[in-house]
């Protein structure tokens, strides 16, 4: 008897301390500060407009809907509803602020995570569907630009002076491929990509597949450090399994000789902007 006493008493504190909640929480300083993380780490800048409470199974949050997004080439694009709560996390102690987020892309793809807000930042996150065109990738690698489709994991943090470290696992499907050093957009299947970020180097390419009408290769190395971005030393080893016919006389331009038999092994060298192969 006193449990059913007691537990109208407790809901009606809960519906009441969730209401205090939604009424008070700072959705536009929160807001603010996301949109500053994501023009910080892509470029990529968030105009919210109009925000407010939502419910979820997590708890309350704020919803953003009809979210512009301007990318720095200068196009923009609308995001259908942008969602976030603050994370049940321990790191809110130490001065790390955790929200989860979940971005609704529709066409665009859809992207759900935990953004860390304390120092330079930190971002974990479940990518679908995601329509690769639309993503500021020459930000990372001066002259690359794709199209396709890319789905993933992405677990990244920046320290205090801006190095980032963390891992990428990532599937691209049915698209194109345009590089420094290729000498025409490469068209593709599929292309996986496991990568780490960060420690003495700017990125180890653990395991990086190919495959496509054109090209099925593999591909591992590093990616060194350098103060002008593009100028990153390459240390990678490339083998080529497969190459069509109209590929064929454009890499021997390049001065690659393709093996009779199995596969072709090549070192690339030289910088991010300009590879070398021999």
């Amino acid at each position: 008897m006193i449990f059913a006493r007691a537990l109208p008493v407790a809901l009606a504190a809960v519906l009441l301390t969730s209401s205090f909640v939604a009424w008070l929480f700072p959705y536009e300083r929160v807001a603010g500060a996301l949109s500053e993380r994501a023009t910080a780490w892509t470029g990529i800048e968030l105009h919210f407009g109009e925000v407010g409470p939502a419910l979820s199974w997590g708890g309350v949050g704020i919803e953003a809907l009809d979210v512009r997004a301007a990318l720095p080439r200068g196009d923009t694009f609308v995001l259908p509803s942008l969602f976030l709560r603050p994370a049940w996390s321990p790191r809110w102690l130490i001065g790390d602020p955790q929200l989860v987020v979940a971005v609704d892309g529709g066409a665009l793809g859809t992207l759900d995570g935990t953004v860390g807000l304390g120092g330079s930042g930190s971002w974990d996150a479940e990518l679908a569907s995601i329509r690769v065109g639309i993503l500021p990738l020459e930000l990372a690698v001066p002259g690359l630009f794709m199209e396709g489709t890319l789905s993933g994991t992405v677990r990244v943090a920046l320290d205090d002076a801006g190095q980032t470290a963390g891992e990428l696992s990532l599937e691209f499907t049915e698209g194109s491929l345009q590089a420094p050093g290729l000498p025409l957009p490469l068209p593709y299947e599929r292309l996986n990509a496991d990568i780490e970020l960060g420690g003495d180097v700017t990125a180890t390419v653990r395991a990086l597949a190919i495959a496509g009408p054109v090209m099925s290769a593999t591909l591992a190395g590093t990616v060194g450090r350098a103060e002008q971005r593009g100028r990153e030393p390459l240390s990678l080893e490339m083998q080529i399994q497969k190459v069509g016919r109209a590929l064929q006389p454009l890499l021997r331009d390049l001065g690659i000789e393709l093996a009779s038999a199995g596969p072709t092994r090549l070192e690339i060298t030289g910088t991010l902007d300009r590879p070398t192969f021999r």
